[in-house]
């Protein structure tokens, strides 16, 4: 804020140095969240506006200049080709997503690509299928969500994104969708109403909770073991969604939440 300040006043310099510091913030929300003044509920904004000024000056890290390029050429941060994006699903009965399917299963850049995290969209697969849940993925046609390119600053990029998104959702009649990343809930649920994207979004988190409360998804046999569940920023602070994380507490008496 101090930053902020001294730019507005003009007392500081647009630098490098400077939009390394700008850039360290992660974006978790945690200052905002314990801030006891007023201030409080306008600081990840004016971070966020920091940023796509640097964006605009040309003075984003390479780092981040990389990540933002890469995302706008390949869909995704890490210039992985879009032929891997659905590799996660083989060897299952996932597929793809069809007009009448209530839900679609949005996995995500990470979920797509990252190693541990294909195993994480591999098995909230076959829990909804377990369930009988009707559902289905766009595979290789399932672009990058935005979320970090907006924050990052670039909101170009993503208002490209958003609307990309936005017309292959509308093209496939989707009305719900049901998000691994909890980045990915974030920005379809709050940002992308503004580009005239207005689905029913929901974290798998909530979508897993009232599978068991249905009795659709047999847990009846409990967990012997202890559990430990980080809190997501984006499904916690940001949009205050802290119940369903705990959907263990009312399954299993052998839980240690």
């Amino acid at each position: 804020m101090q930053i902020a300040y001294g730019l507005t006043e003009q007392n500081l310099k647009w630098t490098d140095h400077l939009a390394e510091i700008i850039y360290a913030c992660t974006m978790c929300g945690s200052c905002a969240y314990q801030c006891p003044h007023a201030i409080g509920d306008n600081i990840i904004d004016i971070i966020e506006a920091l940023r796509e000024e640097l964006v605009e000056r040309g003075l984003a890290p390479p780092k981040v200049r990389d990540f933002l390029e890469n995302t706008y050429k390949y869909g995704n941060p890490w210039k992985e080709p879009r032929k891997n994006r659905s590799e996660w699903t083989k060897g299952t009965e996932i597929r793809r997503y069809e007009s009448g399917d209530e839900f679609l299963y949005y996995v995500g850049c990470v979920g797509s690509y990252d190693p541990r995290s294909k195993k994480i969209a591999k098995a909230l697969g076959e829990i909804l299928l377990e369930s009988s849940i009707s559902f289905g993925v766009l595979g290789n046609d399932e672009d990058c969500d935005g979320n970090e390119a907006n924050m990052l600053g670039e909101k170009g990029l993503f208002q490209l994104l958003a609307e990309k998104n936005i017309r292959k959702f509308k093209k496939l009649d989707v009305k719900k969708i049901v998000t691994l990343s909890p980045h990915a809930y974030n920005s379809i649920k709050n940002e992308y109403p503004k580009y005239g994207g207005n689905f029913e979004v929901i974290h798998y988190t909530q979508l897993v909770r009232e599978i068991i409360r249905r009795g659709k998804l047999d847990v009846s046999k409990g967990l012997n073991a202890q559990v430990t569940y980080h809190d997501p920023c984006f499904l916690g602070r940001y949009n205050e969604e802290y119940d369903a994380q705990g959907i263990f507490c009312e399954t299993s008496r052998e839980s240690n939440w």
